[in-house]
């Protein structure tokens, strides 16, 4: 049954049998850190957790030039993960100082303002304390339930990826009301992008739907589906990191356990089923 998806480099592709996922990664066309999922619906999850699968060749990588010194790596060669950890400093401060063309020179785009520049303008009075913008884009959403009443058809969004959501914006043609939609980060399960000739789309899956953000600007798409991937993983891995830790702890009081879990809960790190989940473990070993 062909019921496999893949989503490479922000690409989702499928379905596939499993026969044609094992020639895909027989051949070096899936890699063991691709993302995969089962049906439709499915949760994304990596190929090298698919049991039986021989992955071929690795991932290319760019030889660097010979006789002459190696550079250090630049900004766009870097992971967006290892991007965002070393450039924290850097996205906190334009952040701060709403310095929106630098941060995204920072991510090798140019700033785009089509359509919201009202937005840019308002962005900061809707940003929470201590939360980073990463990227941000403009693009095409039909109309939500709460839209602003003096706009027709599909609305130019402004499309900010930060450290604790996708946050979008769309300031009213003829009031100073905004409206605003926010998707928290442990709600998506994988962002793809989409590239045409001259513009690009943002598919968020949200597991029981995807919001789909079109007429973006071409640059911009794939520089926040690689960014927004990558921070999931890495927020991931520290909510694994964290559970793990608070579990092998055994000389912490089980009142100290779930009083780390709450912050950590209320913090954002963990969902509300895996800090339910830790809490149940640590009462039932009571």
């Amino acid at each position: 049954m062909a019921d496999f998806f893949t989503n490479i480099m922000g690409q989702v592709e499928g379905p596939f049998t499993g026969t044609q996922i094992r020639d895909l990664a027989k051949t070096g066309r899936l890699f063991p850190d691709s993302f995969v999922r089962k049906g439709v619906d499915g949760n994304w999850f990596t190929a090298d957790r698919i049991k039986g699968l021989t992955f071929g060749a690795a991932k290319p990588q760019p030889p660097p030039p010979p006789s002459l010194p190696v550079p250090s790596p630049t900004l766009a060669a870097q992971p967006a993960s290892n991007v965002i950890l070393e450039n924290y400093d850097k996205y906190a401060e334009f952040t701060k100082n709403h310095d929106w063309k630098a941060l995204c020179e920072l991510n090798n785009v140019s700033l785009d303002s089509f359509g919201t520049k009202k937005e840019l303008q308002a962005l900061p009075d809707y940003l929470e304390p201590n939360e980073v913008v990463f990227a941000l884009t403009s693009g095409m959403m039909p109309q939500s339930e709460n839209s602003n009443s003096f706009d027709f058809g599909l609305n130019t969004w402004l499309v900010v990826l930060t450290s604790d959501r996708f946050l979008f914006l769309d300031a009213a043609i003829l009031t100073s009301s905004v409206n605003t939609q926010s998707i928290r980060h442990d709600r998506v399960q994988a962002v793809s992008a989409s590239q045409g000739w001259v513009l690009g789309k943002i598919m968020v899956d949200l597991g029981s739907r995807v919001l789909t953000i079109d007429n973006c600007q071409k640059a911009t798409v794939k520089v926040i589906a690689d960014l927004a991937n990558k921070w999931l993983k890495e927020m991931s891995d520290k909510r694994n990191t964290n559970v793990t830790r608070l579990q092998a702890e055994p000389e912490e009081s089980p009142l100290d356990k779930l009083e780390k879990l709450a912050k950590l809960h209320s913090m954002g790190v963990l969902s509300d089923e895996e800090f339910r989940t830790a809490k149940e473990k640590i009462l039932s070993s009571l």
